[in-house]
Order: C-alpha cells, then sequence, then structure tokens
C-alpha cells in the first residue's frame, strides 16, 4: 500500500509448531513420549551449558537427543484420519518445508524458532511467521545462527520412514533449480535495496540484543511451568542471559555501528557520476548471487571437523550437490548444538 504501510492477516486454522510440540502438559512430546524427558527441561540443560565450550554443548545436545525422540508424524494422524486426507496432507507439507528451507536459505530468512513456524490444520503445510530476520541478519546475533534453515529431527520425522531421500531432497532440488532459472529475476526485484535506507531491513546492535532477549521471553511464556520455584528459576536465568547477551553484543557493537553509520558511500569510475551506494546492500546482493551460482562460504565451505577441502570451498556446485551440503549443514549436531537455546534445536 506505501513504504511503510501494509496490509496484515491473521492464519486461521494453523497452530505453532512449538505449541503443538512443547506445550506445557498437552504438548505431543509429553503425550506419545510420557518417559522422555520434557522439552522444558532439555531447554534447561542447553541454557545451562550456553558458555560452555562448543564440544561440551555438542556432548550435551546428543544426550538430550537419546532421551527426546521426536513426534510430529502423529501430527497427520490426529489431524488427517482419512487415509487419502492424509497422503494430500504429507505431501502438501513435503513441498511446502522444501520451499520454504531453500526460499528461505536464499534470502537468509533466520530466527525459524518453533514459535515462528505454523502448522496448517486444513492443508497439512507449514507456515512461516515473523520474517524480520532476513539477508543473513542472524549471522549477526549474540548467539549467530548456525544452519541454512530449520530442518530439525521432528520436522524430518513427519516425512515419514524414508526420510529425506524420499520426497524432501527431490523436491529441494526442484525448487533450487527453479531458484537458478529465474536468478535474474530475483535478483532484480532485490536491487530495490540499493534505494531503501537500510534500517528498513537490517537489524541495529540493540535490536539484535533485544530479538535474542525476547526469544527467551517466547521460551518462558510456551512452556511456562506451574511451579512457582520454576518461574522464578526461568526468570533468573532470562536475567542472566539478558545480562550476558548485552556483555557479549558489546564486544562487536563498535563494528556494526561503524557500518549503518557509514552505510552510504560513493562510487566513482570513468565516464560516471558520483552516485549514493548502499555498501551493506550489495554485500547482500552479492551473498544471493553466490547461493545462486552454487558456491557456499562460511560454516557451509566446512565439515564438521573444519576441513573445508572436503565441502568443496568456493567451487560452483551443481544443483544436487549443493542440496546436499545444505542438507548436511542443517542436520549437522555440531552445528545444531550451537544455535542459541531458545531456537530449540531438539524439536
Amino acid at each position: 500500500m506505501a513504504e511503510r504501510t501494509g496490509v496484515i492477516e491473521w492464519c486461521e486454522g494453523t497452530i505453532p509448531l512449538g505449541e503443538w510440540l512443547a506445550a506445557d502438559r498437552v504438548g505431543a512430546h509429553q503425550r506419545y513420549r510420557p518417559r522422555d524427558i520434557t522439552p522444558a527441561e532439555a531447554k534447561q540443560r542447553l541454557a545451562a551449558v550456553r558458555d560452555r565450550p562448543p564440544e561440551r554443548r555438542r556432548v550435551v545436545f546428543e544426550e538430550i537427543t537419546e532421551r527426546l525422540k521426536p513426534v510430529l508424524a502423529y501430527f497427520y494422524l490426529e489431524e488427517f484420519p482419512d487415509v487419502r486426507d492424509w497422503c494430500l496432507a504429507r505431501a502438501a507439507y513435503t513441498r511446502s518445508l522444501a520451499v520454504s528451507s531453500l526460499v528461505g536459505y536464499l534470502v537468509g530468512l533466520g530466527d525459524r524458532h518453533p514459535q515462528n513456524i505454523l502448522l496448517h490444520r486444513r492443508s497439512g503445510e507449514l507456515v512461516h511467521i515473523d520474517l524480520g530476520v532476513a539477508f543473513d541478519q542472524g549471522r549477526l546475533l549474540p548467539t549467530p545462527e548456525m544452519v541454512p534453515f530449520r530442518l530439525t529431527r521432528d520436522l524430518i520425522h513427519a516425512l515419514g520412514p524414508l526420510g529425506l531421500q524420499a520426497g524432501f531432497v527431490p523436491a529441494a532440488e526442484t525448487v533450487l533449480a527453479t531458484l537458478r532459472t529465474g536468478g535474474e529475476v530475483i535478483l532484480t526485484l532485490l536491487q530495490v535495496l540499493l534505494h531503501d535506507p537500510l534500517y528498513s531491513w537490517s537489524l541495529s546492535p540493540a535490536q539484535l540484543c533485544a530479538l535474542e532477549v525476547r526469544r527467551a521471553e517466547l521460551l518462558q511464556t510456551a512452556g511456562a511451568q506451574t511451579k512457582s520455584n520454576s518461574v522464578f528459576a526461568d526468570q533468573t536465568n532470562l536475567l542472566g542471559d539478558t545480562v550476558r547477551v548485552t556483555d557479549r553484543l558489546n564486544t562487536t557493537k563498535n563494528t556494526l555501528d561503524m557500518s549503518i553509520t557509514n552505510m552510504d558511500t560513493t562510487r566513482t569510475g570513468p565516464g560516471r557520476t558520483r552516485e549514493p551506494v548502499n555498501q551493506l546492500a550489495e554485500r547482500v546482493l552479492l551473498g544471493v548471487r553466490s547461493k545462486l551460482e552454487g558456491r557456499v562460504t562460511g560454516n557451509l565451505a566446512a565439515s564438521s571437523d573444519g576441513n573445508p577441502a572436503r565441502c568443496g570451498g568456493l567451487d560452483q556446485l551443481d544443483v544436487a550437490g549443493h542440496v546436499a551440503l545444505l542438507v548436511r549443514a542443517a542436520t549437522d549436531p555440531a552445528n545444531l548444538s550451537r544455535m542459541y537455546f531458545g531456537w530449540q534445536a531438539y524439536l
């Protein structure tokens, strides 16, 4: 409607993934796996080691996954008892998971914790909300996001006994091939970033800090305990987390502030006039182009043991190889264990 005006729509007939899986006493994990540890216990264990070395965090994460098994497939048995409806819903789920994962990776969509993903009760599709952390801004959070998209055990569980290879991987390859075919159109549309104020899509250091604290608050609300001592413990942990996040942010705040302050520069060249250039937006476009061309960097270009040679480095990947690399990065326990505990990588 306008640069700062739009229309929002309530997502009818949906339930947050985190609510269905981990709501206190009525969540699917407690209903279907009552002998497992609860998601709230898993959260507390990860929160307790959030400042420990990555190796220790991985050990704790793997201990949690051994004692907390996925259950999302039961959602489709509950909501779609008819065989035909179940098959259609499962197919819709697989397609929506593939599309949202690959498109989200392309635009750098972050903050995909379970409260930001909805399950549609009528179609079976995934619906993503709260798209404010885009263009790889999640990498700048006090606890940087390490995965290209959310592909955790519960999401894989809902794909069925054949797992990723039967439906998700072929669908993801089709999506990525289509995105590559229309790459120039996508890049042309994203050129508007060069003419928009940086703050319209980039987060300030203060916003990054507030976002991480807010994620802890959302998690606390979604999984609130009934005992007063548990509530007090959660509030104490949240207060301590706020202090730690603020301390961590101070180490990068000056660099980020400088980037934001100096976002408008000038470009000159033979036969050119001076024009304003949004350097951060140009980096975003370069990153999108690299993804479309199958070139990967950062933690995607290194295996769990940090060996870049095994993952191709900056070599151009074909569609199948690119999807395989993304899936491996998204499901690697070394990456998942380093995510913010409020992201709930164990679900």
